[in-house]
C-alpha cells in the first residue's frame, strides 16, 4: 500500500512538472524597442513614448509586438499573437520638466491613477526622474501633482501636460515612458479655515469657484476646485492663465459634516495674506413626501441647490427612504430651493427654504394627482418574467412635453396626467437602456397593464478614446466626442446623445453595444469626423483604444432659421470679416469651406438682426444658427 501511495504521489509530482514546462514554453517572448527612432516617436506624440521592455530581445520580434502612443503599429490580434492578459498591470517611469525653463524638478510628487481604484505616489530625483511600482491598469491614466506644504516651491499644485494618457496593454516585464511638463501657478489664493473655537480646522473641504460676469451680469464659471486644509488649517489654490486677477472668486469650506462656512465672495486684488474663513455649525434640512392619502413615498427623487451670484455653487441630490424622508445636511447659512420630481407624474415642484447658521428646517411635500387622471400604467420585466426596478419610462400624453419616469422595485410604473386623446410610451430610448419590446407606443388615453419585457440584455462597453492631429500625430487640445443614437422618435421623447469632453486629446466613453450608435468628433482648427461606432471599434480593435484623426480645415453645412417659426430664411448674407463668403439657399442652408476655423461669421438678412456665430462656441451638432426677427411697428403703434 505504502509503495502504491508511493509510485501514484511521483507520477503525479511528473505530471505536474511537465504541465509547469509546456506552460513556460507557451509564455509570449519579453517585447523590445522596435528599433523606431525615439525623436520621431516623441515628434508624433511629444508626452508619450512607446513602451520599453526591462529585457531586450530580437528587434525583429520586438517589432511585431510594441505599441506605440501613436497607434501606428497592429495590434497584437493583427500581427498574429494574443495580446497580453487585461489584468496586466503596468510601471511608469519618465523625467518631470519644468514647462518655461524646461529644467527638471526634484522631489516634485505625482499622482497616477488607473481604472485600478488604487493610487500610485512617486517623487523625483535629483534628475527630475521618476520611475512607478507595476501597479497602474491599462487604458485611460491620471496623473496630477500633489502639493508639498513641506517644500516652498511645491506647497501649490502644478499644472501637469499631459494631465491624462492612456496607457496601452503590455506584458508584466514592460515599463512605459512619459515625460511631463509641469507649470507653476500664476497666483496661490490661501484660505485659512477656523472653528468655531478658533482652532485650524485641518481636514477641512475647501471650494472655490470661480469666473466673471457676462453681459447679462450673470456669473460664468471659468474654473471650480476642491483642497483639503492642512494640518495648519490652511487650503492652498493654485490658479493659472493670465486672467487670474480679473477673476471674481467663491469660496466656501465645510467639515466634518457638522461645520460650514459663510460664502466667501473675493472681488478685487488677491493680496499676499491668506483669507479666514470661519466655520460655523451646519443648517440641516429635512424633507418629507407623502401622497394625498398622507402615506409616505418612497424614492422620490430631491435636489437641494442655493444659488449665488447668478450661479449654482452648490448642489445635493437625494432619494426619500421607505419612510418618505431625506435629511440633507451640512449646509451653510443660505437660501435653498428645494426640489422634488412627482413620482407618477414627472413634474418637479420646488420649495424655498431661508436656512439661518446651524437651523434645522423641515420641508414637506404634498405629491397627490388632483385634477389628474391615470394615462397609462404597467410593468416592465426581463427576458425570463422577473419584474425590472430602476427602468426609464417616457411618456407623453397630448400636447405636453414628455416627462421621465422610473419603474418601482417590483417594475410597476404608471402615468397620471391631464386627459388627453392618446398617451405615448417609450421604454429603452435613453442612452443607457437596453432592448425593449415594445419600444415605442401610442395608446388610448387611460391604458392599465401594459406589458414591456427586455427583449436583449445589451453589453457595456468602456473604452479610452484618442484624437490626434493626422499629419502630425500630437494629441488634439479641446476636442469633443458626441455619441448618439439616429433614432429620431426616441429623441422626441428622451435624451439618446451623450457628450465627452477631450480637452486634451483623450477621454472615456461608455455606451451600450448596438449597432446604431454614432460618433461625431470636433475640434477647433480641424474638420468634423463622424461615422459607425462598430466599425470604429472593429478598425480599432476590442482592446481599444479608439483613435480618431483629424485633419485641419472647415468644412460645415450651416441652416439659418427664424427663431419664431422655425423655417430656413432665404437670401442671407454670410460674412467673414468684410469678406462675403455667400448667401443661403431658399431653405436658408450654405456650405462654409476654409483652410482654418473661422474665428467668427456675421448674417445679415433683411427683417432680421444682425447674428455673429462664434464656431468654436456652437453646440453639437453646431450646424444650425437662429435669426431674431425684427418687429416693424406700423404707425399709430
Amino acid at each position: 500500500m505504502r509503495r502504491t501511495t508511493t509510485t501514484l504521489a511521483l507520477l503525479l509530482l511528473a505530471a505536474g512538472a511537465w504541465v509547469w514546462w509546456l506552460a513556460a514554453e507557451s509564455q509570449p517572448l519579453a517585447v523590445s524597442r522596435t528599433g523606431t527612432d525615439a525623436s520621431a516617436t516623441r515628434a508624433a506624440v511629444p508626452q508619450a513614448i512607446e513602451p520599453t521592455a526591462a529585457q531586450q530581445t530580437d528587434a525583429a520580434k520586438g517589432a511585431q509586438l510594441a505599441i506605440a502612443a501613436s497607434g501606428s503599429q497592429p495590434i497584437g490580434r493583427d500581427a498574429g499573437i494574443e495580446a497580453p492578459p487585461p489584468d496586466t498591470l503596468v510601471a511608469i517611469c519618465g523625467q518631470v520638466l519644468d514647462a518655461k525653463t524646461r529644467q527638471p524638478l526634484a522631489n516634485f510628487k505625482l499622482s497616477f491613477l488607473s481604472t485600478r481604484p488604487r493610487t500610485v505616489e512617486v517623487v523625483t530625483d535629483d534628475e527630475g526622474r521618476f520611475h512607478t511600482e507595476p501597479a497602474l491598469a491599462p487604458g485611460l491614466v491620471s496623473v496630477m501633482h500633489t502639493a508639498d506644504p513641506d517644500h516652498l516651491r511645491y506647497m501649490a499644485r502644478w499644472d501637469l501636460d499631459p494631465p491624462q494618457f492612456f496607457l496601452p496593454r503590455m506584458t508584466a516585464d514592460q515599463v512605459w515612458s512619459l515625460d511631463l511638463a509641469a507649470q507653476a501657478p500664476s497666483e496661490v489664493l490661501e484660505v485659512d479655515v477656523v472653528m468655531p473655537e478658533g482652532e485650524p480646522a485641518s481636514g477641512a473641504a475647501v471650494t472655490l469657484t470661480g469666473g466673471r460676469r457676462d453681459e447679462r451680469g450673470s456669473f460664468a464659471v471659468e474654473v471650480r476646485d476642491l483642497e483639503t486644509a492642512d494640518l495648519q488649517g490652511r487650503a492652498r489654490f493654485a490658479l493659472f492663465g493670465g486672467g487670474v486677477l480679473d477673476r471674481m472668486y467663491l469660496v466656501e469650506a465645510e467639515h466634518m459634516g457638522a461645520y460650514s462656512s459663510d460664502l466667501l465672495v473675493i472681488d478685487g486684488p488677491l493680496g499676499a495674506r491668506a483669507r479666514r474663513l470661519d466655520l460655523f455649525p451646519a443648517g440641516v434640512i429635512t424633507i418629507h413626501a407623502r401622497n394625498e392619502e398622507g402615506r409616505p413615498l418612497a424614492n422620490v427623487s430631491l435636489y437641494v441647490s442655493c444659488e449665488d451670484s447668478g450661479t449654482v455653487v452648490r448642489g445635493h441630490h437625494a432619494l426619500t427612504d421607505a419612510n418618505g424622508e431625506a435629511i440633507i445636511a451640512p449646509l451653510r447659512a443660505a437660501c435653498w430651493t428645494v426640489s422634488a420630481t412627482h413620482p407618477l407624474t414627472g413634474r418637479t415642484l420646488s420649495r424655498t427654504v431661508d436656512l439661518p447658521r446651524g437651523a434645522s428646517k423641515e420641508v414637506d411635500f404634498l405629491l397627490g394627482v388632483g385634477g389628474l387622471r391615470l394615462a397609462a400604467s404597467g410593468t416592465v420585466v426581463d427576458e425570463v418574467g422577473y419584474p425590472l426596478g430602476g427602468v426609464t419610462v417616457h411618456a407623453k400624453a397630448g400636447t405636453e412635453e414628455p416627462v421621465a419616469l422610473v419603474t418601482s422595485d417590483n417594475g410597476v410604473f404608471a402615468f397620471w396626467a391631464k386627459p388627453a386623446e392618446h398617451v405615448v410610451l417609450s421604454v429603452g430610448g435613453g442612452w443607457g437602456d437596453d432592448i425593449y419590446d415594445p419600444a415605442l407606443s401610442e395608446l388610448p388615453f387611460g391604458v392599465a397593464g401594459l406589458a414591456v419585457v427586455r427583449r436583449a440584455k445589451l453589453e457595456t462597453r468602456s473604452l479610452p478614446f484618442v484624437v490626434v492631429d493626422a499629419h502630425s500625430g500630437k494629441s488634439v487640445r479641446k476636442a469633443s466626442i458626441v455619441l448618439q443614437h439616429p433614432s429620431q422618435h426616441f429623441a422626441a421623447l428622451g435624451a439618446v446623445t451623450m457628450r465627452f469632453g477631450a480637452a486634451n486629446g483623450v477621454t472615456h466613453v461608455s455606451w451600450k453595444r448596438r449597432d446604431d450608435v454614432r460618433y461625431t468628433v470636433d475640434a477647433p482648427g480641424y474638420l468634423r469626423a463622424e461615422g459607425r461606432l462598430s466599425d470604429l471599434l472593429e478598425e480599432c480593435g476590442e482592446w481599444g483604444p479608439l483613435r480618431v484623426d483629424l485633419k485641419e480645415g472647415f468644412d460645415r453645412e450651416l441652416e439659418v432659421i427664424d427663431r419664431a417659426t422655425r423655417r430656413g430664411i432665404a437670401k442671407v448674407q454670410v460674412r467673414e470679416g468684410t469678406q462675403v463668403i455667400g448667401t443661403t439657399d431658399a431653405q436658408g442652408r450654405i456650405r462654409v469651406r476654409a483652410a482654418a476655423w473661422p474665428e467668427a461669421l456675421r448674417l445679415d438678412a433683411p427683417g432680421y438682426r444682425a447674428t455673429v456665430w462664434l464656431p468654436a462656441e456652437a453646440e453639437h451638432p453646431g450646424t444650425v444658427i437662429v435669426m431674431e426677427p425684427v418687429r416693424i411697428l406700423s404707425e399709430g403703434q
